[in-house]
């Protein structure tokens, strides 16, 4: 099997908002997540020069913050260190994260949607509407109004949403994880 950094990105990174919409477990999102935007940042920064939004965001920051960002990665990758430590995962930071990934392959295949990738956009929006640019709300708050999908949980919104996207974007109605 051949594997390019930009097959392993998008399988990491779909991998983990798959878990995510599923609400599954918050080490495995955040070790995918990570993995997949280290992949991601490395093709945009070879491609365009420019890194990823986050990682634009931890270079300017202190060597103390770049650390603390990266604690949970390393505390979940390094099995011979800390053995007995404990740490405090916040999972939105991990959120973060995959939105930045999504935009970094949206940067680096424009045109190219993957519905997972717009479906997870669009709940974390839900989500933290707080996010949301005031330029793209009316689109938002247009796609928001489709009632099926209103209060519902993150694998209610999978389930649901996904026939609405798979259309959108011409994938037809199955979804990705059925076998």
């Amino acid at each position: 099997m051949l594997v390019t950094k930009r097959s392993a990105a998008i399988s990491q990174l779909e991998a983990a908002i798959s878990i995510w919409f599923e609400e599954g477990d918050t080490v495995a999102i955040h070790t995918l997540t990570v993995a997949a935007h280290d992949c991601f940042n490395a093709l945009l920064e070879h491609g365009t020069k420019m890194p990823s939004l986050v990682n634009k965001i931890h270079k300017s920051q202190s060597r103390g913050y770049q650390d603390r960002v990266r604690m949970p990665q390393n505390f979940f990758k390094h099995g011979k260190r800390d053995l007995k430590a404990t740490l405090i995962h916040i999972p939105v930071y991990t959120d973060m994260m995959m939105l930045d990934a999504v935009r970094c392959y949206q940067k680096l295949e424009p045109g190219n949607p993957r519905v997972l990738l717009e479906m997870f956009t669009v709940r974390m929006f839900y989500e933290h509407s707080h996010l949301i640019t005031e330029e793209a709300k009316p689109q938002f708050l247009e796609f928001l109004r489709i009632e099926q999908l209103h209060g519902t949980t993150r694998n209610e919104f999978l389930e649901r949403a996904f026939p609405i996207f798979s259309k959108r974007y011409g994938f037809g109605e199955i979804h990705p994880f059925t076998p």
